[in-house]
């Protein structure tokens, strides 16, 4: 399927009330209009509007389906305003009615699944969460002529590919995120759309698909000028920019990233700043400019400690932390420390496993046995996280943990004749070993280090590149 492909999306306020409609669940009720309206204010996430529509509901005297209708669209707000227990009460209450004789009707009970599947996983009880979406899926599934079935199966399918990727299956989110934009884009569902090609930018950028991912937000140009999804507009362009910057087009990435910003620093305290000046500076330090690099990482960090903000944080921290390992610097496993400790304590398993596995690779000769540690527990994070920087990251420090029977620090090299390093391992730690200490005297030249060596200059720049020096 090529998502990038034309759409049918129309691009205008029109497809709220048409998604509106195609979710509803119709009742016959003298509140029918009232339950569209908090339907569409849901959609958009007007909390406040749906609050005061659902004060206004009418208790007394509705029938079965109406009483089903008005639980699901208050467990849709619960869930909302982040009160899971309550909402789960009213999507039981809803789909009790749904199943019976009184209210039957099987679209609202697959609706009333999937929203039971959404607080599991707002609970990170994943494998419930999935159980629960293909619960919805099987309803929906059994009704694939009917356009309202068609388009919630379609955000089912959005559901479970978040959660497939939740639970390190790459591959089976790609695969539901997929069908689930193909259908999306046939049914005008604008928000949802937006957001399942968000999530599957993502997750072909995970698997290392960066050409496929730009395919797929190639689709972005046509939701450009929707105000109704800005927010979900904004996240496409910075995955767009992040799929360049992997694959190395530095300058398109960076001419993205910059025109983004300005976009974004008209709002106070948008998440995607932080972010932007992290691939910013990434990209500079990629093209040599070290200085730049720290400045807009070192502003990313401070952005995201004033708002107290630790994802964003921890997404700097790590980054600083990788960067100046790259050059060799000291200062790095304090940055990469703090980054694993706010990981571990907010549960962040992608962030925890690249801290932990750099922190390996830092200290795999001055102390091989934390070393191992660390790589265990990023090891055991990467199983669920499977992004291709992190597994190729982990591949390069158990091939370094390999020599971990040499022990080096700053000033000294030794070798335990307990337990002696092939003379392989050997020599590529006394390389590795003379090399750092040359570039860490000579400032990183090239030159100044293959004089002190007494190598030539290509030989350097070739072990520094092995060694990722």
């Amino acid at each position: 399927m090529k998502t990038g492909s034309k759409s049918k999306v129309k691009v205008s306020p029109n497809n709220i009330g048409r998604v509106v409609e195609l979710l509803s669940v119709k009742v016959d009720d003298r509140c029918a209009d009232q339950f569209a309206k908090l339907e569409e204010a849901l959609y958009l996430g007007r909390l406040d509007e749906a609050e005061q529509l659902i004060k206004e509901l009418p208790k007394d005297g509705l029938s079965s389906k109406a009483i089903a209708v008005r639980a699901l669209l208050v467990g849709d707000y619960k869930y909302q305003r982040g009160q899971y227990g309550e909402a789960e009460t009213e999507f039981q209450a809803a789909r009790y009615l749904f199943i019976s004789p009184y209210a039957a009707d099987s679209f609202g009970e697959a609706r009333t699944w999937l929203g039971s599947s959404l607080v599991a996983r707002r609970r990170n009880d994943f494998q419930q969460a999935i159980d629960l979406a293909r619960k919805a899926l099987e309803i929906t599934g059994a009704h694939p002529r009917k356009e309202k079935f068609t388009c919630l199966n379609a955000i089912a399918l959005f559901n479970l590919g978040g959660l497939l990727e939740l639970q390190g299956d790459l591959k089976g989110a790609e695969e539901s995120l997929s069908a689930a934009v193909k259908t999306l884009r046939d049914v005008e569902g604008l928000r949802y759309y937006a957001l399942a090609l968000n999530s599957l930018s993502l997750v072909q950028i995970y698997r290392g698909k960066y050409k496929a991912a730009i395919s797929t937000l190639k689709a972005t140009e046509e939701l450009a000028q929707s105000e109704t999804i800005l927010d979900e507009v904004l996240w496409l362009r910075y995955n767009n920019a992040l799929a360049l910057m992997r694959l190395k087009k530095y300058q398109e990435a960076r001419a993205a990233l910059t025109e983004l910003l300005d976009v974004v620093r008209k709002s106070a305290n948008d998440p995607r700043e932080p972010l932007i000046l992290q691939l910013l500076g990434e990209i500079a330090f990629e093209q040599k400019n070290f200085g730049d690099a720290m400045s807009n990482i070192d502003t990313s960090l401070e952005l995201a400690s004033s708002w107290g903000n630790d994802y964003l944080l921890c997404e700097g921290l790590v980054l600083k932390g990788r960067l100046l390992a790259k050059r060799n610097q000291h200062n790095a496993q304090n940055y990469l420390q703090r980054a694993y400790q706010i990981a571990s304590s907010m549960n962040d398993g992608r962030h925890q496993a690249e801290a932990a596995l750099l922190l390996a690779s830092i200290i795999s000769l001055s102390n091989p046995d934390k070393a191992m540690q660390y790589l265990s527990t990023g090891s055991s994070l990467v199983k669920f996280h499977p992004d291709i920087r992190l597994i190729e990251m982990q591949r390069q420090v158990e091939k370094e943990l390999k020599g971990a029977n040499i022990i080096v620090d700053e000033n000294q090299f030794l070798i335990r004749t307990s337990n002696l390093p092939t003379w392989r391992d050997a020599k590529h730690a006394v390389e590795m070993f003379l090399l750092r200490a040359a570039l860490n005297q000579t400032d990183h030249s090239v030159t100044k280090s293959a004089k002190l060596l007494k190598v030539s200059k290509a030989t350097v720049t070739e072990k520094r590149k092995e060694y990722h020096l």
